[in-house]
């Protein structure tokens, strides 16, 4: 899977059977959708076409903020339910000291952004720093 989500003409080109796993994601995608929904329309007792609708950004923030790559082939499925338990205790919280939807939304919001924005400027930063210390490095060989 990883492998069919970083390239797909690598993984093709390397024996994997590359059209076999996306078929086998989407029907795995499918069935818990399916779950969640039977289960969701269970604990309501009803059901309607937007029961979910807003949830959207949830579901995004806890899957990036769990360690998965927006561009595919990395992220594991332990950071996902624990980001997972993080923002729902974190919503739960906050319906607790009755802070308004909007802000709760707005805050998912941030809590998005900085998940995507962290790792990019510590990567950055990393780079920097291995570049500064190669050139720290050739000056004092340099001078020897």
């Amino acid at each position: 899977m990883y492998a069919v989500g970083n390239n797909k003409t690598a993984a093709k080109f390397s024996g994997v059977p590359v059209d076999r796993v996306r078929m086998t994601a989407f029907i795995l995608s499918g069935l818990a959708a399916g779950l969640a929904a039977v289960m969701l329309t269970s604990r309501i007792g009803s059901t309607r076409p937007n029961i979910a609708s807003g949830w959207d950004t949830d579901i995004i923030t806890i899957v990036v903020l769990g360690g998965v790559a927006i561009t595919g082939g990395k992220g594991n499925i332990i950071g996902v339910i624990i980001s997972n338990f993080l923002l729902g205790y974190l919503k739960f919280g906050m319906g607790v000291l009755n802070i308004p939807g909007k802000v709760m939304n707005i805050i998912t919001g941030v809590l998005l952004v900085v998940a995507i924005l962290l790792p990019k400027f510590t990567d950055g930063l990393r780079t920097s720093l291995k570049a500064g210390k190669a050139k720290t490095a050739a000056r004092s060989g340099g001078e020897k």
